[in-house]
């Protein structure tokens, strides 16, 4: 299973990173990599709302897909 992480990096506090799971019409989790980017790119940026569009068009957030540690096991069958 693969998830959109939203990674910000702040001098004074470090980094923050956490999934996304909003907005409700956005799907969390994907059965591969390239379901997940094909998401990332095409819903993510069209979501975002004026302080958060203007942070990552500035580049001081950025949305990665990233597989989920020891989903697999959570299949049926395992």
């Amino acid at each position: 299973m693969w998830a959109i992480v939203i990674v910000a990096l702040n001098a004074l506090t470090g980094p923050h990173i956490r999934v996304v799971t909003k907005p409700a019409e956005v799907q969390h989790v994907f059965a591969s990599e390239e379901a997940c980017q094909s998401v990332l790119k095409a819903d993510i940026p069209s979501k975002l709302k004026d302080e958060t569009r203007k942070a990552y068009e500035d580049g001081y957030r950025r949305y990665f897909c990233v597989r989920v540690r020891d989903a697999d096991s959570l299949s049926p069958g395992k």
